[in-house]
């Protein structure tokens, strides 16, 4: 048979398609998580992991015995809409600081769960937007000392924003912090020493405390059951 077979080429020209090609435009992929502005890694929703750790020693106080979480291997962050969730503002701001003054950001308090914010707070205080995803303490290196002029940013980051975001108002608490708020978040300086034996750092830390959800378009409520059985436990 394969003697009686013949070859016919088949030929095509340059401009001839089987079928038709459809115009197509670029479009640019989402950056990972370390391609961004800044040469130090992005701040993501793993940066605010509760820092519980089972290795802290049990403290002892007027309150009673406080033994820590063991954080992100006991549990999760605060679970919304399926996922977990921060509130996004604080991603945003985390990592304009960042960007700006190219300096790396560190965040030593994101989320943390009842049995973490207990340790901390030696059992004083049982309710924090810490608890939800809605409250941050950072230091940016190299500026340990200079949160005034980091609150100073943040506040210009918003000075071309809608008009009920875009004005500050300055006061000062019982305590003498000064605060600086707009509808959307608080901004104030924790001074040395305000912290415990695990979260205690040499120099004060920035706190962003967020007030109002835009997504939904109301104040951010500090819920008992959101934040104490709004996460998942592993």
């Amino acid at each position: 048979m394969k003697n009686n077979q013949t070859e016919e080429k088949i030929y095509r020209h340059s401009t001839e398609y089987y079928y038709k090609k459809e115009p197509f435009t670029l479009v640019k992929k989402d950056p990972y998580p370390w391609e961004n502005e800044s040469p130090f890694p992005k701040i993501t929703i793993n940066s605010l992991r509760c820092r519980g750790d089972r290795s802290h020693p049990i403290l002892k106080h007027l309150q009673g015995e406080f033994e820590d979480c063991n954080g992100m291997y006991e549990h999760g962050l605060p679970y919304v809409d399926h996922e977990e969730f921060v509130y996004p503002v604080l991603l945003t701001l985390l990592n304009k600081v960042q960007n700006v003054f190219n300096k790396q950001v560190v965040v030593v308090s994101g989320h943390r769960c009842p049995k973490h914010h207990l340790y901390i707070t030696l059992g004083t205080s049982k309710l924090s937007k810490y608890m939800i995803g809605a409250r941050v303490d950072f230091t940016v290196i190299g500026m340990e000392d200079q949160g005034e002029l980091i609150i100073e940013k943040i506040k210009e980051f918003y000075s071309e924003d809608e008009e009920k975001f875009c004005h500050f108002k300055k006061e000062v608490d019982s305590t003498g912090t000064v605060i600086w708020s707009n509808q959307e978040i608080r901004l104030f300086i924790t001074k040395e020493g305000e912290h415990n034996v695990i979260d205690k750092k040499k120099h004060p830390v920035v706190t962003i405390d967020v007030c109002f959800d835009r997504k939904k378009n109301e104040p951010v409520y500090l819920d008992w059951n959101q934040a104490y059985s709004g996460y998942i436990r592993n």
